[in-house]
């Protein structure tokens, strides 16, 4: 429903925005304060105009009131009103007394204390002193201003949260909602209205998910109020590089036409984003390709989805000399691929070699010859499937004949497992394999093990792997990797303290070893104040078993700055492991050099185990083996539980918004960066998938990734055929056919990782 322009907002009006405020449990980023409208930006709750619900052109849950995690501040309050000490459960305090600096650790507490009391007052909301939860604090007062009617306060604040500002750490998406809040408050004020091509540089910058959904809010708005979609300011090719992103834009010619675009960009844009018959008719006014490369590629698209799947329109087209090389050789290679599905293979691999032919000239970009090299690989593998060898190796023929320097050499690695069956010579053996390199050979003969439901013994080894500390290889690989300095005094204490957790001890005084150490160097050489405060995050969230959201690691982003300080990234990793930070312990380790440790002995800390903690609770209550879930975020999220992809894929297993109640947006342990909420979803799709293709590893794990439909689609392109190697090979979105190479790999490795600590005790 949209609600027109010529109406006063009386209270009961301006209740319309406050549909409630109510004490929550956890959020996005660690953040306690949970703004609906930003949650339901995120995950699309907006992407259609069409059933948008607005109030003077503006979504009218925009000032929905926020509210604060209170399970969040009551743990944080609750952790810092105790005493630092080293025999505290709270891993904050165990290292503010390790560091013996009484006066700042108590000043440390003190400060974040009253920063927390202050925001679960909604008071001190326009003192910018310190960042610790600036943002929240001023979202809050935003709020109750806006509750108490006092809308110029309101808008000062709005403001400050719609900058950019280096003292609060606001991403793009957050500061559109915020800018759409101060032209929505300026018209409720009756002030001059903000110029309009402001509006959509707030659009300009965000990610394509976002964009479209920002979109959608922008196409609404302009409806309502009579606009052109496109205002006079938009009129450049790198303003139209960002719409050209959007899944369906609700464009028609017209609005192409009337746009300040220059004739090269609207021929462009206008193929791109147009559909059925308001394409046909753009292509009719533009028949003639724009000269610039990546417009002419906009209008090729839309000349093949004008005529999808005509061959002899593509070969035609391929004609032009008035397309870029790299265009043509494109038209060609998906000719090819028409041709060969609809078994038409003479005139399949004439259209291959010609597209081939212009890869010698070097035609197009490095992805569009990539894809040329991928499509001719899979050639092979289709007529393989159909166990026709010879043609087979014509088309590797054509590959080794045509490619040059690395898609050759990429080529010939990726053919490598099919070359004695075509009849070339047996590929030589790879002498001194290591586990992945040995895990992906039985991946690509197609006989990875199948995906079973995980059995007691699993279990039971998983619960043994993950409660064996690392504290001894990380020791060790500390002790081997940091040079001894006689003259430095913090160095020779950090490696005393390493001498002493190598040695053989286990439990609490080994703990409180690594402490120390960690504490020594976190005091004098790293962002104190940026770790202590994700410290603190961890420790709300065991505190709160899991209700309470963290946010995203610095421990990667920290680590880049570290890479000459080998005492410092290795104390970092420490503190990885102390906080069970996953993604902090790949991202610290990745960098560090092997020195010290074996190839298998890194892979412990690259392919790292949740200790304890709602993770690891969550990973022993589900249906599937833990190591295929591990293997499974550590390809999709990289372990981090807030993370969202340019798709909109959500969350540590990265499920798209519509398997979550209410997208996802939901408050507290039920939003989509809950890790539990993530690994049951994931965990139930995987069990689906698991069932449908009867534990097939390869169809199971293409149709997490790519969905049951493509799936279905690539086993019908191949026939009868049931050989995995075939399958895996023929997937048809490479990034879906490394992904599952990848999983697979890692769950091998992660297998590994837990048998051998189950037999090492």
């Amino acid at each position: 429903m949209i609600y027109g322009c010529n109406f006063s907002l009386s209270g009961n009006m301006l209740a319309l925005f406050f549909l409630g405020l109510a004490s929550v449990a956890g959020l996005v980023d660690a953040k306690p304060v949970y703004d609906p409208f930003i949650q339901e930006f995120q995950v699309g709750t907006h992407a259609d105009p069409d059933k948008m619900e607005l109030i003077w052109g503006y979504p009218a849950g925009l000032l929905e009131v926020a509210s604060v995690d209170t399970t969040w501040t009551n743990s944080a309050l609750q952790i810092l009103n105790q005493e630092p000490s080293l025999e505290s459960p709270h891993l904050i305090l165990k290292l503010l007394a390790a560091m013996k600096d009484d006066v700042a650790a108590e000043s440390w507490l003190r400060w974040h204390r009253l920063r927390i009391e202050n925001l679960t007052a909604w008071s001190d909301t326009l003192d910018a002193s310190g960042r610790y939860l600036l943002a929240e604090r001023l979202t809050m007062g935003f709020f109750r201003a806006v509750q108490a009617g006092e809308m110029k306060k309101a808008l000062e604040l709005a403001k400050q949260l719609s900058a950019k500002n280096p003292k609060m750490e606001i991403p793009a998406r957050d500061r559109f909602v915020w800018d759409l809040r101060v032209r929505l408050i300026t018209r409720i004020l009756k002030l001059e209205h903000s110029h309009e091509g402001r509006f959509f540089e707030s659009i300009l910058v965000l990610g394509p998910f976002d964009t479209g959904n920002a979109w959608s809010i922008w196409t609404a708005h302009r409806r309502l109020n009579g606009l052109p979609a496109f205002p006079p300011s938009l009129n450049t090719r790198q303003e139209a590089t960002k719409l050209a992103v959007l899944r369906k834009s609700w464009l028609v010619g017209s609005d192409i036409e009337n746009s300040a675009f220059s004739q090269d960009v609207k021929a462009g844009l206008g193929a791109i984003l147009l559909k059925k018959q308001e394409l046909n008719r753009h292509l009719g006014r533009y028949p003639e390709p724009p000269g610039n490369f990546s417009l002419q590629g906009w209008w090729v698209s839309g000349q093949r989805s004008s005529r999808r799947g005509e061959t002899s329109f593509y070969e035609a087209l391929s004609r032009r000399e008035d397309l870029n090389l790299g265009w043509r050789m494109d038209l060609l290679r998906r000719a090819s691929e028409v041709h060969l599905l609809n078994g038409r293979w003479e005139r399949g691999l004439d259209d291959l070699e010609l597209s081939l032919n212009f890869a010698t000239k070097k035609a197009g970009t490095t992805g569009q010859r990539r894809r040329l090299r991928q499509w001719t690989e899979q050639a092979l593998v289709l007529a393989l499937a159909q166990a026709d060898t010879k043609t087979a190796h014509k088309v590797f023929d054509l590959g080794n004949d045509y490619l040059v320097g690395k898609e050759l050499e990429a080529f010939l690695l990726e053919t490598r497992h099919w070359q004695a069956e075509i009849g070339m010579s047996d590929p030589d053996t790879i002498a001194g394999i290591g586990l992945k390199v040995a895990a992906g050979q039985i991946v690509e003969s197609g006989t990875a093990p199948p995906i079973e439901p995980v059995d007691p013994q699993g279990l039971e080894a998983f619960l043994t792997a993950s409660a064996t500390p690392l504290w001894n290889l990380w020791a060790r690989w500390g002790l081997a990797g940091i040079p001894a300095s006689p003259e430095n005094a913090a160095v020779t204490s950090y490696r005393s303290l390493l001498e002493s957790c190598g040695q053989e001890i286990e439990g609490p005084l080994q703990t409180d070893i690594v402490i120390q150490a960690v504490a020594l160097v976190l005091s004098d050489r790293l962002d104190r104040e940026s770790l202590l405060r994700w410290v603190l995050d961890k420790d709300i969230h065991n505190l709160s078993w899991g209700r309470a959201l963290t946010g995203r690691s610095p421990m990667a982003g920290l680590a880049k700055n570290k890479l000459d300080d080998a005492a410092a990234l290795h104390a970092m990793l420490g503190l990885a492991l102390l906080a069970d930070d996953l993604r902090g312990i790949v991202g610290v380790a990745t960098p560090m050099n092997q020195t010290g440790l074996t190839k298998k002995e890194k892979l412990c800390f690259l392919y790292p185990l949740p200790r304890t903690g709602a993770i690891h609770q969550a990973l022993a209550k589900a249906d599937n083996d833990p190591a295929l879930i591990l293997a499974v975020a550590r390809n999709e999220s990289l372990f981090e539980p807030s993370v969202r992809s340019r798709a909109g894929a959500l969350g540590w297993l990265q499920i798209m918004p519509f398997h979550f109640a209410d997208r996802g947006a939901l408050p507290g342990v039920d939003n989509w960066s809950c890790a539990k909420v993530s690994i049951a979803k994931g965990d139930a799709l995987l069990k689906e998938n698991r069932r449908r293709y009867q534990g097939n590893p390869y169809k199971t794990l293409a149709a997490y990734n790519a969905g049951p439909g493509a799936t279905a689609r690539w086993q019908k392109q191949l026939g009868e055929t049931t050989r995995q190697d075939i399958f895996l090979a023929w997937i048809g979105y490479p990034e879906t056919r490394h992904y599952v190479e990848k999983v697979l790999i890692d769950r091998m490795v992660y297998h590994w990782i837990i048998d051998e600590s189950r037999l090492a005790n």
